[in-house]
């Protein structure tokens, strides 16, 4: 009060001095005389609050506490009033003086001649904050906007606190950084700046300018000055002269952005822009929050800290820079655990530091927002906000005319939405709800109290929202509720203190949770809340209460406190003779038993349950204990009895009409049948399961079918079906947050991979299943992925880690009632253990304890495996006849369960006992028929033993070069595998055959052992020779750089050795490097150097090689003489080499060349030649590569048919011989064919996608780009343009990854057409749009006439007659600029079409006049129609690595939709 009264006085004394002096009112500056009266008015308001805070009486005193929050409120409002009237006096005394000193300066001057005034110093220069982050993107828009586009008119708009300073500020520094506007950015804070006038004295004090006297007014004077510049003016918080005198300030900004060479930046709390301006097209986005990372990074920055709670406060605080700022100075002085438990309590009021300003102090520059003036004329806007500040999760926009409708007649929700909008104080998240970012909720919670009536509106929305009934479907209830789980738990608390009707909310709460059951949400914090509030609505529905925390509990695994509440509900239920309740009750307790393993307290409980459902004839009831029952049977070997009470409990549940039952009984059967091996049975059961479940929208119990079908798969050796099944299984546990079912499904996962011999994704899917159990706390589960673990171990000849697993895991099973499966298992294969370390006698205890446990809980996979064992035991102790009794026995156990991977193992020892006997040719056939198991088991070690057992027979039958194919082959698989006991050939010529088979990662695994091979004997050539084969990867790959580096290195090998033939050999492939980047003269001079080795080492093959390269290089070049020259002289030494492969590929080249040359039947000639040189080698590969330049020369003579019949066979040889890219360039020919030549858009379609996944094998980029655009063509010309977008959108996204921006043009002019044909048309403009400027840069003119004739085309249909007239017209000049008549009759006849359409009859007249003149001109002669796809226009590579290239689609003179 003093220090008002004090300023007040100095203000007076101010007046007083300026009488004294002689200066009366008008003698002082009018923007002077405003400061002082606004100052005066704002002490005056001052000084009315003041008083209301003392308080004389007691009664006064009472009443002042009960209006604290008002008065707080006004108390700082005052203080942000002073501030600002006492800044902008400040800023307008400091003008009148500047002012002031000049006139005294003019008056000495006028004695002396004096020099033109000084210019106004610089403006300071513009620093970017230390610490800012993740604003990269908003900085680079701006600066670029800044520089490209001058002068650029720039809004930074978003909420308070977002970082708009800063992304300022940042982008100033870095355009002065580039050397733009040096010394020429002014940053002109508006904090204090309430009006025009006062906006043009800061620019004034900003610029350093000095106002004199003049008859010119100051905003004349201060836009005279600034036109004299070439400057960016930013002007700081501009919503606040902005609110304050809208037109005076718009009228202003629009004189200032009108300046042709001043930029002008503003930042702005809100969302809309001032009038009057035109700002720069594509516009900044509304600031967003920072990214998670880069709020973590300002926050450790500052504070030195980053750990747990460092990432709730951010999260808390939604990652506004402001408020992390300030929590991380908090930080320096305080735990982040501390700063976490205060958040709790008082949230946002405890973010500010000393000064009280929108910097420092994160409430007041929300309260900011919220007293601004577009808010104070709009009350409804408060009071709408007031209500979402109470929803965390905000209102989904699908619900929001729900939301209206309720509010209707209380609140203008519309009319409050735009203001809040406007303001920055809502925004609409990613996933389209409308929200309030954490610390406005939080800051507005504790400011503004909702009105109670708007509040009942909200409970009575949210009841009836919670309260689904039980008719409602699980898919409606899912789709209805789960979004607002988060809005109900932060509801409902306050509704149960604050509601007239407590009882209705608690039922609704009990009927939340059951409906949260089914929804996977097992949060019993509502329930915790409701419960004691219940007991004075009578016992039932205080029962009910906790008997839903204690079921949901057990959905949760809190299996504790399960028992104890359900426990309690029993007792209060027998209290309440309710005697159904009671049997529910019951069993709940059961199920909880079964959870923990306590099986026989569990059949008891059960048991109990079933009686009390007798007592009240509650058949359904005793079916679902029926149904548990028989889950406690299973895992303890009860079989039968669990098979009679589920068939019994269908019975029930069929005679009950109780869909959902039936599933469950059927699914629990389907589990029973697959434990028994009765594979058909399981299957018929599961799949009726599950197509009850799907009639019944149960998520869960679909999910748990289809692991389970995915099981029989497994079983069933049909490994791909079992992956898919089990990944479906998965995405519906995920859905309903079902985290045991999710652990399941990865366990099984990892079984599936660890049979396809993918041991690393095998593991990895364990170790996240077992991530799983743990956070569960379920021990069984944990040992499940223990012994899948040590099963993996052993078949990698880990032996002790094996041992270690098994026997970790087995000590969980023995602990367990359930565990005797587990305990199996772990015994067989710690015998197997014991076998391989020649521990027969252990190994045969084991494989009795296992096979004792198998048989008595029906094991059938696991009793074939026991007998399998103690047969191998056998042999290794000589008992052949007792091993082949036991083999025989397993085979019988194995085939009738369907045991397809035990039945090859089986076979595989019975081959075993045969060569043992010397029954080599008995030996065989099994072996073979072994193999031939493993294959379709999908089981490759047990494929590589088999072979390497068929190998050795093939050795002692004198077979050698039999034997040598099979057991390299068997070595590979072992490599494969990992099986170290397996490798035991020539691994580099292995991988050379693998190159020819296209299989390079096998390639490339060999030559790196073979490498290390041949390092440990110290031979150069050998190691020359792996380095130059993998380099030829490389090469193959398409990795340039690498296969380069790879080939220097062997080149380098090759000359310390001496070996002028690897170095010849290396040169042939750096050739082919250059010519893959179109090096052309290096390429020729690294064939030439191959050239003269070969010829210095006299190798007549090398030279021919050489030779042939020079021909397809020349060829490429178009010097088709030399080439004809270098293919013939190759011809000629193969001739003279007698090397007929070689000769085959000559003659092929010739054939190129000639059809290159236009020569097609002499082209016909050669490749006839070819063709009947690669039948007689019978090489399939020569036969598919010939055959498919057959297809080309048949789309070069327009023969769509034959072209088709080419590819076609083209493709069976390739995948005879196994080449993958060969198959996937006739599948993508075939596609071209279809679409272009025989008018079949569908079978193209499904061929190109067949090419697309071949060529993705491959990883050849280009190729699946060919593929995607031709096949997005396709589905667009049989009208199926989800698919058709689909495709080209992945095109658009990989050349957008890999910077073809001639090839995004293409992509989105492609899916322009798309948008247009399915009259998507605002999505065809938009992508018209995107691609006409990047045509017009990069592409033909050919391309550019087509973008507008599409764009005008959907102009058209869109309404806009004179853009679509402007397009074509444009489209008509391209054409005539190009001398096609065809393009401008395409046009015009469209032109027609649309005026016809559209009823313009003269115009109809003037396009068939201008139609008539084009049609009877000599240039109109019909162009050449091709019927098949485009020739290509790249180099030629290999014919088996060719990618045919894609150009942009004709014109079609689509008709337009109107």
């Amino acid at each position: 009060m003093a220090y008002v009264e004090e300023i007040r006085t100095v203000v007076d004394d101010f007046y007083d001095a300026c009488l004294h002096a002689g200066k009366e009112d008008g003698a002082l500056p009018d923007y002077l005389v405003k400061a002082l009266r606004s100052l005066e008015m704002c002490l005056a308001d001052v000084l009315k609050v003041m008083v209301q805070c003392k308080a004389k009486r007691k009664r006064d005193y009472l009443k002042m506490i009960a209006s604290r929050s008002q008065l707080t409120t006004a108390v700082d409002k005052c203080g942000r009033d002073i501030q600002r009237t006492l800044s902008l006096l400040n800023t307008r005394l400091s003008l009148y003086q500047s002012s002031t000193v000049n006139d005294i300066s003019v008056a000495i001057n006028t004695f002396v001649e004096a020099a033109s005034a000084p210019k106004p110093p610089p403006p300071p220069v513009l620093r970017r904050p230390q610490i800012f982050f993740g604003r990269d993107i908003e900085v680079n828009d701006v600066v670029t906007r800044l520089v490209q586009k001058a002068p650029a008119r720039i809004a930074i708009l978003g909420p308070g606190g977002i970082g708009k300073t800063s992304i300022a500020l940042s982008a100033l520094h870095d355009v002065q950084e580039q050397g733009h506007y040096k010394d020429a950015c002014y940053f002109v804070p508006c904090d204090a700046v309430v009006s025009a006038d006062d906006l043009l004295a800061k620019l004034a004090q900003t610029l350093g300018m000095v106002i004199k006297g003049t008859d010119m007014s100051i905003e004349a004077k201060v836009i005279a000055y600034i036109r004299s510049l070439t400057c960016i003016l930013c002007l700081d918080n501009f919503e606040i002269p902005w609110d304050a005198q809208t037109v005076e300030v718009e009228e202003l900004l629009a004189k200032l952005t009108s300046l042709p060479t001043v930029g002008v930046i503003i930042t702005l709390r809100g969302t809309e822009y001032p009038a009057s301006t035109l700002w720069t097209k594509s516009p900044l986005d509304v600031i967003k929050p920072l990214d998670f990372d880069s709020a973590m990074q300002t926050f450790e920055t500052i504070s030195d800290k980053s750990d747990d709670y460092t990432a709730k406060l951010v999260e808390a605080v939604d990652c506004i820079p402001l408020a992390v700022n300030l929590l991380a100075h908090l930080a320096q002085i305080e735990t982040t655990a501390s700063l976490w438990k205060r958040w709790e309590k008082v949230h946002t009021s405890m973010i500010k530091r000393r000064d009280r300003n929108r910097a420092t102090n994160l409430d007041y520059s929300i309260m900011l927002s919220l007293e601004s003036p577009r808010m104070s004329a709009n009350p409804s806007a408060v009071s709408l906000l007031s209500i979402l500040s109470m929803l965390p999760d905000g209102v989904q926009s699908l619900r929001l005319p729900d939301f209206q409708d309720a509010y209707d007649g209380k609140i203008d929700v519309v009319d409050a939405l735009t203001t809040l909008k406007q303001n920055a104080l809502v925004y609409v998240s990613v996933d389209d709800r409308l929200c309030v970012l954490s610390p406005i909720r939080f800051s507005v919670q504790a400011s503004v109290i909702p009105s109670p009536d708007l509040v009942q509106v909200l409970e009575d929305y949210y009841v009836a929202l919670a309260a689904q009934e039980e008719e409602n479907t699980y898919v409606n209830r899912r789709m209805t509720l789960l979004p607002e789980v988060g809005n109900i738990h932060s509801v409902f608390p306050y509704f149960l203190s604050h509601s007239d009707d407590q009882e209705k909310v608690i039922k609704t709460i009990v009927k939340f949770s059951q409906s949260c059951q089914n929804l996977g949400v097992y949060d019993t914090t509502l329930l915790a809340l409701a419960t004691p509030l219940a007991k004075k609505f009578g016992l039932k529905i205080y029962a009910n209460c906790i008997h839903t925390w204690g079921f949901m509990s057990l959905c949760a695994f809190n299996f504790d406190v399960a028992l104890v509440k359900l426990n309690e509900a029993f007792t209060l239920h027998i209290e309440n003779q309710d005697i159904k309740q009671q049997a529910i009750d019951l069993f709940s307790i059961g199920r909880v038993y079964r959870f923990q393993s306590k099986l026989d307290e569990a059949q008891e409980v059960l048991k109990q349950a079933m009686d009390c459902y007798a007592q009240v004839d509650n058949t359904l009831g005793r079916a679902y204990c029926l149904n548990e029952l028989a889950c406690i049977y299973r895992p303890i070997g009860k079989l039968s009895e669990a098979k009679e009470a589920l068939e019994e409990a269908l019975k029930l549940h069929e005679k009950n009409n109780d869909p959902l039952g039936q599933a469950n009984d059927l699914q629990s059967l389907g589990e029973l049948y697959l434990q028994l091996g009765d594979l058909d049975s399981a299957e018929l059961n599961l799949n009726s399961a599950l197509k009850l479940h799907i009639q019944v929208d149960d998520i869960l119990g679909q999910a748990y079918d289809l692991h389970y079908i995915g099981s029989v798969y497994k079983h069933q050796s049909q490994l791909d079906k079992a992956e898919s099944m089990t990944k479906e299984a998965q995405m519906l546990h995920i859905k309903s947050n079902d985290l045991l079912g999710q652990g399941n499904d990865l366990s099984q996962l990892g079984q599936i991979y660890s049979l396809q011999s993918q041991y690393d994704k095998a593991k990895k899917m364990w170790d996240e299943a077992l991530e799983i159990y743990q956070k569960l706390d379920n021990e069984h589960s944990q040992a499940n992925i223990l012994y899948h673990l040590g099963s993996d171990q052993l078949n990698h000849s880990e032996l002790e880690e094996a041992q270690k697993n098994l026997s970790q895991a087995l000590s969980i099973f023995e602990s367990s009632d359930k565990g005797m499966l587990g305990k199996a298992n772990c015994f067989q294969k710690m015998g197997e253990i014991n076998l391989r370390k020649s521990e027969l006698e252990a190994a045969r205890a084991n494989a009795d304890a296992a096979l004792e446990l198998h048989i008595k809980i029906g094991d059938q996979y696991g009793h074939g495996s026991d007998l399998r064992l103690i047969g191998e035991i056998d042999m290794r102790q000589n008992e052949l006849d007792n091993a082949w009794k036991r083999f025989e026995e397993a085979l019988e156990i194995q085939e009738k369960s369907h045991d397809l991977r035990g039945k090859a193992y089986s076979v595989y020892m019975m081959a075993h006992v045969y060569k043992y006997r010397i029954q080599l040719t008995q030996a065989e056939q099994k072996y073979t028929e072994a193999a031939e198991l493993f294959v379709q088991a999908h089981d490759r070690l047990g494929q590589a033993n088999a072979m390497q057992g068929l190998g050795v027979v093939y050795k002692l039958l004198q077979k050698l070069q039999k034997a040598e194919e099979v057991v390299k082959n068997a070595c590979q698989l072992h490599v494969t595998t990992g099986h170290i006991l397996g490798q035991a050939y020539s691994l580099s010529e292995l991988g050379d055959i693998y190159m020819l088979l296209h299989k390079t990662s096998e390639a490339e695994t060999c030559y790196h052992q073979a490498f290390e091979l041949h390092s440990k004997a110290n031979d150069l050539i050998g190691k020359g020779n792996v380095i130059h084969s993998l380099a030829q990867i490389h090469l193959q790959r398409s990795e340039l750089n690498k296969a380069e580096i790879k080939f220097k290195e062997a080149l380098l090998i090759h000359e310390e050795s001496g070996n002028l033939m690897g170095q010849a050999n290396v040169w042939v492939y750096i050739g082919q490097l250059h010519g893959g980047r179109h090096e052309m003269e290096k390429a020729r001079d690294a064939y030439e150097c191959a050239l003269r080795l070969h010829r210095q080492t006299g190798d007549i093959i090398g030279q021919g090689n050489a030779l042939q390269r020079l021909g397809i290089l020349n060829t490429q070049l178009g010097n088709f003489e030399s080439a004809e020259n270098f293919l013939n002289s190759a011809l000629k030494f193969h001739t003279e080499a007698q090397e007929p492969l070689g000769q085959a590929n000559d003659l092929q080249k010739l054939g190129k060349l000639k059809a290159r040359m236009s020569k097609l039947d002499q082209a016909e000639a050669n490749y006839t030649k070819a063709l009947d040189m690669y039948k007689q080698m019978n090489d399939p590969l020569g036969q598919g590569n010939t055959t498919f330049e057959f297809g080309l020369l048949h789309t070069l003579r327009n023969q769509g048919q034959e072209a088709y019949d080419c590819f076609l066979k083209a493709h069976d040889f390739h995948s005879a011989a196994k080449d993958i890219l060969g198959q996937a360039n006739d599948l993508q020919r075939m596609g071209q064919v279809l679409l272009y030549g025989l008018a079949k858009p569908q079978e193209a379609a499904e061929k190109l996608e067949e090419a697309f996944k071949l060529h993705t094998l491959t990883g050849i980029v280009p190729d699946q780009l060919t593929d995607l655009r031709v096949m997005g063509k396709a589905y667009t010309q049989f009208r199926d343009f989800e698919n058709s977008i689909r495709v080209l959108e992945k095109a658009l996204q990989m050349d957008t990854e890999l910077g073809n921006v001639k090839d995004q043009a293409a992509d989105m002019q492609l899916l322009g057409f798309a948008h247009l044909q399915n009259t998507q048309l605002d999505q065809a403009l938009e992508y018209f749009n995107k691609a006409l400027p990047l045509q017009e840069v990069h592409g033909t003119l050919v391309d550019v006439f087509q973008c507008l004739f599409y764009r005008g085309a959907t102009q058209w249909d869109r309404g806009a007659l004179e853009e679509a007239q402007e397009d074509l017209f444009i489209a008509i000049e391209k054409c005539k600029g190009a001398g096609s008549v065809p393009g401008q009759l395409q046009v015009l006849n469209l032109l027609k079409t649309c005026y016809t359409a559209a009823g313009m009859t003269d115009k109809v007249e003037t396009v068939e006049n201008s139609i008539k003149a084009l049609n009877e001109s000599p240039a109109a002669l019909p162009e050449p129609v091709t019927t098949t796809a485009p020739p290509e226009n790249t180099p030629e590579a290999e014919v088996s690595t060719d990618a045919p290239t894609e150009t942009a689609p004709r014109a079609e003179s689509p008709v337009p939709a109107s």
